[in-house]
């Protein structure tokens, strides 16, 4: 079973456990999508360098269907992942095209 299988149902729970939910800040329409696999976003050190390779925030990338705005939520605060960087158990679960209910 491939590592993200079910990610985009469980980040959508995740988010909506919560109390997320809205519609999009740029177009105002509910049509949004979980990218299919995490992304991960660079941390930089405080001389303002990024070490490669190096420290990272992994995030669940949401993206509005009808005009491409993008949302990143830490995969850390949605507790899909435990300290050490590894993923949990809700995390394990590949992304669907499915939109959340109200993400």
């Amino acid at each position: 079973m491939p590592v993200f299988d079910n990610y985009a149902p469980v980040v959508i729970q995740a988010l909506q456990a919560k109390g997320l939910s809205g519609d999009c800040p740029m177009c105002k329409k509910n049509q949004w999508v979980v990218h299919e696999v995490p992304v991960s976003i660079p941390v930089y050190e405080g001389s303002g360098q990024v070490k490669f390779p190096g420290t990272s925030m992994p995030m669940a990338a949401m993206i509005c269907r009808n005009c491409g705005f993008s949302a990143l939520h830490s995969l850390g605060a949605l507790g899909l992942i435990n300290p050490q960087g590894q993923q949990g158990q809700a995390a394990a679960p590949a992304a669907t095209d499915a939109p959340p209910a109200n993400p």
